[in-house]
């Protein structure tokens, strides 16, 4: 393509063997501008470059293999700009083993273990669901799925998410994650932290997510402190615990040592029912707070 608004060079090849494809594809995108092209106009003048490199193998999803390369990702517009060195995809898959591997300028995310991608979603939806099948909005719980996968992922830069996904959010240290979901066994645990990072030029430190399910029992565990603008530090926490289509909630915030005390604690309960007309509905009770 050779336009005022759209230059790329492609090129690449199928090969076919019985259901199995191997796929070969180099694309070097030189400028594009998506709204000039009718594409989307999200972006208002941005104009993109980048190059694309794809190795695939597969007969079918869950077995695919192979490696995506994005390089010299930019977005130039009148309001801001954008670059990415590199983002690699990569995707194996081993005696029913998949694993699957991000690597980038602005982190890294693994995921590995014994999975299905077509009842993912549904894996996450039943952690929720058995707890709280009720739930206005959330599917019917699904019967054992079988996935069991760990997840771990160290971010290092959220720059990138302003300009291209209009997300103010900067992280000033790295975002750690770890996690497990087993299906057969209804567990999952999570842990993430991140010491340091501005949301809409508001600071944020220390802030930790802490999930587990013992007991048929879904814990959440979340807790952040917001810089003030008169330099006080205002502690915010919130913790949950859900099961049988019960949600207990606690909200609690404390300003610590700051002149003007501000401390206080708000305690509830959610019940969830079927109200008989196919629809769900849910009662909210304030239990003593302070």
């Amino acid at each position: 393509f050779d336009d005022p608004n759209i230059r790329l060079d492609a090129e690449g090849t199928v090969a076919t063997s019985g259901q199995r494809k191997d796929v070969a594809l180099n694309i070097d995108i030189h400028d594009i501008c998506p709204k000039a092209i009718h594409l989307t106009d999200r972006w208002n003048d941005a104009r993109f470059a980048a190059s694309v490199a794809a190795d695939l193998r597969a007969s079918a999803i869950n077995d695919s293999q192979g490696k995506v390369r994005i390089s010299n990702f930019s977005m130039i517009s009148s309001t801001d700009t954008c670059a990415i060195g590199n983002i690699t995809l990569a995707a194996g898959y081993n005696g029913g083993t998949h694993t699957i591997r991000l690597d980038s300028d602005f982190g890294n995310i693994e995921m590995t273990g014994q999975f299905d991608y077509s009842t993912l979603g549904k894996s996450l939806a039943n952690v929720v669901g058995r707890s709280l099948p009720t739930l206005p909005g959330l599917p019917r719980v699904s019967p054992t799925l079988g996935n069991n996968f760990v997840i771990k992922a160290d971010i290092t830069s959220t720059s990138w998410m302003k300009p291209l996904l209009n997300i103010p959010l900067d992280i000033h240290s790295p975002l750690t994650l770890n996690a497990r979901l087993d299906d057969s066994r209804k567990d999952i645990t999570l842990n993430a932290r991140l010491d340091e990072f501005s949301y809409s030029d508001n600071i944020y430190r220390n802030a930790a997510i802490a999930m587990s399910s013992p007991l048929d029992t879904l814990h959440l565990d979340a807790s952040v402190d917001k810089l003030m603008g008169n330099g006080d530090t205002m502690q915010l926490g919130a913790s949950c615990a859900a099961a049988g289509n019960r949600l207990l909630s606690s909200l609690r915030w404390n300003n610590g040592e700051a002149k003007k005390k501000l401390s206080g604690e708000l305690n509830a309960t959610a019940s969830f029912f079927g109200n008989g007309n196919g629809n769900n509905s849910a009662s909210i009770a304030i239990n003593p707070s302070h």
